[in-house]
């Protein structure tokens, strides 16, 4: 087998001074690799073969050594640490161009990272901001092609064998490797660990450098649930795959090597379950120790977020401490970063996933405490927070979310490209008060959308524990939040009193009004009372003394009352320091009152039939018409007053365009109604015009009423001249405002008089109804002064009445009116003396 002439990769020429066979391949023009081709049957003989195969077998064995061995082999038989190699033999995914620029190092680098990468544990580095880009790209098309992939949290430590979930927080220890300390081959080169010399040159001792890495770990442990412990052991086993043990060496190991010089990388570590951090002490910009050695800190944490399972993440703004390149315009991680941290690890507080592993807040005061770095990693993660309070407070909670809206996204080859990204609206948080036993509900708050502040006010009766709960929403992903407490003592609560039992509108005649109370002193005494105060029919109160009935509940009752009476009440008690308090407010002056007799409903119309309306008038056009309204646009109502659909209206004609009154007045007559015992009559109405202008003085809506069956004797008892495009209501009380009848009769009557206007009228829900009252009967009616005696007295009053109308006591035969009858009647027992 003859060996053919290379253009050959490092690697190409060691296997030449190895004796090794191989042949280079070229497709498309470029280089692909330098591989080992067994010759066929047909070109060798049997020894040839042979021969091929054991240098197969050698090929092989190669392969499988160790990178450090596989090193050392190489230095041995080409006698030199590398062997340059033509830009052709770039790697697929850099150009030739790229790959020219490059250092023979870097070459060497980006090799190793590309089989590390698809064999071994991932790497990540940082890069000096003065890095040529096209070379980070370079670097980051190998690192992270075909495309980036979110890396694992530590699933055990030396402190906790684990496994962990995600969300819950855990415990690293680290320590410094000691100088000598063997660097494997990870990224393309190794050595062995120069730390201490490094950085002693620069602070005089490890005490104020190691103190700085102290720095970068307690700052992450105040912004997630990652605790840290110094392991002051470290056995100097070779770094990488050596598990932390407690005393022996720790979890995260810390050391350093020659790099690659001045720019380009700056340090590079490993991810979990390994964590190993190396820096680059042959770079100068570590020189820079301005700013708290600000160069080195933020080094340091962004490599440890590659050690805590974090991975870059574009654009490159300078707003994120994981970005690809180092930045100094910021100290230490950013609100991203922290997302990141606590979406593995929790925040700061975890674990308070239940009441009794509560964050404790202490014993709270009068002010205002804000727990800060808190967060919901998921839709299973709630957070407890445990107060307690010395008297009783009023308690303001306040969950506010936070974040804002930017572009963040994987990691690319030139980490230029993201999508947004709204950390304010991950979760829709809400949040509770809880009692003493962690579990009942005080006070909740659930109302706003995600990215809006959730806050409740509650009191805190008593002295003694209380808890706090922010619950998540539905989402699988972090929401950061502030939870603010504010404490103040509680408002003065007063004295109050309520009436419990519900007040009917009538009540018949010869009962007792029955009132039920209940008391809350509030943050006072009850002095005295409650009281039921009462009168029936005007003048003073009453006062009686209400019964207690066991706790701060009450009963009285207002005395029988007749048809005659118009009973009215309120309660009053009063407190230690509010004085005089009143059920309802301003009692006496503002009483409950009731009717005495019975309801009875004698026209309930909503115009849907026609219970015997008549229509007449002088109308030349417009009068009154029962139907759906038809809205010709001239100042007539779109639909009915109740909603049944039909009303009475002036000219309801679909084809009559010019529908309203014209020339004169059309009447709408009810039938005949008996309110011998007096009543209401209430009624919805229209009156309108058009936009052109108001109606005329001479227009109008005139409403009347006839006491009698024939309508010979009408009284108007309202007129209606202003207009509104609405239903309006109101109603006439029948025996005070006209006499009771047997046959009343009521009639609206809509005019358009000349000169003429758009006039539009309507009437529905036409409603009647009267009390009925059954007077107590009375062994002596005719002794109105209870004197026992029918005598001067009693007639002076008589004749004091005489002809008034409607309930009067002097009304003796309950006509509604004092008239001959009772006298007569009087005048017949005069002088008799009453049964006891």
């Amino acid at each position: 087998m003859t060996q053919i002439a290379m253009r050959a990769s490092w690697l190409c020429a060691m296997l030449a001074a190895a004796g090794l066979t191989q042949v280079w391949t070229a497709s498309s023009g470029e280089c692909e690799a330098c591989r080992y081709v067994q010759p066929t049957s047909t070109a060798m003989d049997i020894e040839s073969q042979r021969a091929a195969t054991t240098q197969l077998i050698v090929w092989q064995t190669f392969q499988a050594l160790p990178a450090r061995h596989q090193q050392i082999i190489r230095e041995k038989l080409t006698g030199a640490a590398e062997v340059a190699c033509d830009h052709t033999c770039a790697p697929a995914e850099v150009s030739p161009e790229t790959w020219a620029k490059m250092t023979p190092l870097q070459r060497r680098m980006l090799e190793r990272i590309r089989e590390v990468n698809a064999n071994g544990p991932r790497v990540a580095m940082c890069f000096a901001p003065d890095t040529p880009q096209d070379i980070v790209d370079a670097f980051n098309t190998v690192m992270f092609s075909p495309r980036f992939q979110q890396t694992g949290r530590w699933s055990a430590t030396a402190m906790d064998p684990g496994p962990f979930a995600q969300g819950e927080p855990t415990v690293l220890t680290y320590s410094f490797v000691p100088d000598g300390t063997f660097v494997p081959n990870l990224i393309g080169v190794t050595g062995n660990s120069n730390l201490f010399a490094r950085l002693n040159s620069l602070y005089g001792s490890p005490a104020t450098w190691q103190g700085l890495y102290q720095q970068i770990f307690t700052h992450w442990s105040e912004l997630a649930g990652v605790s840290y412990v110094f392991e002051a052991n470290d056995d100097g086993v070779d770094l990488n795959g050596a598990a932390g043990v407690l005393g022996v060496r720790g979890d995260l190991r810390m050391a350093g090597i020659t790099i690659d010089g001045n720019s380009g990388v700056l340090a590079y570590n490993n991810f979990p379950n390994d964590g190993d951090m190396v820096i680059d002490t042959a770079d100068n910009a570590f020189n820079d120790l301005s700013n708290n050695s600000l160069l080195l800190r933020n080094t340091l944490a962004h490599e440890h977020g590659h050690g805590m399972g974090q991975l870059h993440v574009c654009p490159i703004q300078q707003t994120k401490l994981m970005e690809p390149f180092l930045s100094l315009a910021f100290d230490g991680p950013q609100f991203d970063d922290i997302l990141n941290a606590q979406r593995h690890y929790g925040d700061p507080m975890e674990e308070n996933d239940s009441a009794g592993t509560a964050t404790v807040l202490g014993t709270l005061g009068n002010g205002s405490t804000t727990t800060e770095l808190a967060s919901i990693d998921d839709n299973g993660d709630v957070d407890y927070y445990e107060i307690s309070v010395t008297q009783p407070k009023e308690l303001t909670v306040t969950c506010t979310p936070l974040g804002s809206t930017y572009t963040q996204g994987p990691q690319t080859s030139q980490c230029n490209t993201g999508s947004s990204f709204n950390a304010l609206t991950v979760q829709n948080l809400s949040v509770d008060v809880l009692e003493s036993n962690g579990s009942t509900i005080r006070a909740s708050a659930d109302s706003n959308p995600a990215g809006v502040a959730e806050s409740l006010t509650t009191v805190l009766p008593v002295a003694g524990t209380y808890y706090v709960r922010v619950n998540p929403g539905t989402a699988d992903n972090i929401q950061r939040y502030d939870l603010t407490l504010d404490v103040a003592d509680p408002p003065f609560i007063p004295l109050s009193v309520v009436i419990t039992s519900s007040v009917p509108n009538f009540v018949s005649a010869g009962s007792t009004i029955d009132i039920d109370v209940s008391v809350n002193e509030g943050d006072e005494s009850l002095t005295s009372g409650p009281t039921l105060n009462y009168r029936l029919s005007g003048g003073a109160y009453t006062p009686i003394a209400m019964t207690a009935n066991g706790g701060m509940s009450y009963s009285g009752s207002v005395p029988a009352v007749d048809c005659n009476d118009t009973p009215e009440f309120y309660v009053s008690a009063t407190g230690s320091t509010s004085g005089e308090v009143t059920a309802p407010d301003n009692g006496a002056a503002n009483p409950l009152s009731v009717a005495v007799g019975e309801l009875t409903v004698i026209i309930d119309d909503n115009s849907e039939t026609d219970i015997g309306f008549t229509v007449s008038g002088t109308a030349t056009d417009g009068q009154w018409d029962r139907g759906v309204p038809v809205n010709n646009d001239r100042g007539d109502p779109p639909t009915d007053a109740d909603g049944s659909g039909q009303a009475w209206l002036t000219d309801n004609d679909p084809a009559n365009t010019n529908s309203d009154v014209d020339g004169g007045t059309t009447t709408l007559t009810s039938p005949v109604i008996d309110l011998s015992s007096g009543g209401t009559i209430s009624y919805s109405y229209w009156l309108n015009d058009v936009a052109s202008g108001p109606i005329g003085v001479e227009d109008s809506m005139v409403v009347e009423v006839a006491t009698n069956a024939g309508g010979t004797n009408w009284q108007t008892v309202r007129t209606y001249t202003t207009v509104a495009a609405v239903w309006r209501q109101d109603s006439i009380a029948v025996g005070s405002e006209v006499a009771a009848s047997s046959t009343i009769r009521i009639r609206f009557s809509v005019s358009d008089n000349t000169p003429g206007d758009v006039v539009e009228g309507g009437l529905d829900a036409f409603h009647v109804e009267s009390v009925a009252c059954e007077p107590v009967a009375q062994p002596c009616p005719e002794d109105f002064d209870g004197s026992g005696t029918i005598d001067l007295p009693d007639l002076a009053f008589l004749l004091a009445n005489f002809g008034a109308i409607g309930p009067n006591p002097a009304d003796l035969d309950n006509d509604n009116m004092v008239s001959l009858s009772d006298l007569s009647g009087f005048l017949a027992v005069f002088g008799a003396t009453c049964p006891t």
